[in-house]
């Protein structure tokens, strides 16, 4: 899964990065809903009308939503690649954080 990391021992709430990005992780999955809906239903009304005007049945339509779902799709997944990198870089920053404070204490 996304958000699963192997270090379950670090403690990520006093981190503000850490914050940071799962807030945006959470809006974008909000985001998400209208990146769908919002060409599917442009795609559904005018091809349905484009339809109509050219009497081809249901092709139009078809091929309206074939191509507002693969746009859908190619945004939603290249801002969660983005938003993966930032949550690595994150945990990579807060790897390092606890490694640097555990060898403080043994020192």
């Amino acid at each position: 899964m996304f958000m699963e990391d192997k270090d379950a021992n670090l403690k990520p709430t006093n981190n503000p990065d850490y914050h940071k990005v799962t807030s945006k992780l959470f809006y974008n999955s909000l985001i998400n809903i209208p990146l769908f809906a919002v060409p599917a239903f442009t795609a559904l009304f005018l091809g349905k009308y484009f339809d109509a005007r050219f009497e081809t049945g249901k092709t139009i339509t078809l091929i309206a939503l074939f191509f507002a779902f693969s746009f859908s799709w190619y945004f939603v997944l290249r801002k969660n690649a983005k938003l993966s990198k930032e949550y690595r870089e994150v945990r990579e920053k807060m790897k390092q954080e606890e490694k640097n404070n555990q060898d403080n204490k043994v020192n």
